[in-house]
């Protein structure tokens, strides 16, 4: 794949369910945000897509994995306070573990209680769409894919609509 320069997110699966099982123009919206983002994913949310051979989202997240375009982790074993929470998922138990190391990284994490405990941790979470207008902001992607694609979301009820709106708003802002 070359030299990485995009924004380097952490995913776990809820994230990239978004970005891999919902389509923009005909194909995976992944595929249209890839030049802006580097994509790392834990092992662990590996594992839990492997599991489901046959879900499309699976399918791209292998095929790009084997292209290079996502970079699979492994997350450090720390002993951190993460056994204390029981509704954290290990992929996002992962992401945390692994935003700690990589502090250059995103972790983009969508469930409110694991966003709040990475914030507790120190880190600097986004919700993908953030990570959308981010990318609008700081990163020369085209403002109208950023709006289409959250528009895209709003439609199939992905997120919030009123969490979606704001983002909506907030790129509104840039024009």
């Amino acid at each position: 794949m070359g030299i990485r320069s995009g924004l380097k997110c952490l995913l776990h699966t809820a994230p990239l369910m978004s970005l891999c099982s919902f389509e923009y123009r005909g194909r995976p919206i992944i595929t249209h945000v890839l030049p802006w983002m580097d994509i790392y994913i834990p092992e662990v949310t590996l594992q839990q897509m492997e599991a489901h051979p046959t879900y499309s989202d699976t399918r791209v997240v292998l095929a790009l994995i084997e292209s290079q375009h996502i970079t699979p982790l492994v997350a450090p074993n720390r002993a951190i306070i993460l056994e204390v929470y029981p509704k954290l998922g290990r992929d996002e138990r992962a992401i945390i573990r692994l935003g700690l190391t990589r502090t250059d990284y995103v972790p983009v994490l969508d469930d409110m209680e694991s966003f709040v405990v990475a914030c507790r941790c120190g880190l600097l979470p986004m919700d993908l769409p953030d990570v959308l207008v981010e990318l609008v902001m700081h990163h020369d992607f085209e403002w109208q894919l950023g709006r289409d694609i959250i528009g895209v979301w709003m439609e199939k009820k992905r997120y919030q609509q009123a969490h979606l709106r704001h983002m909506i708003d907030k790129l509104e802002d840039l024009t």
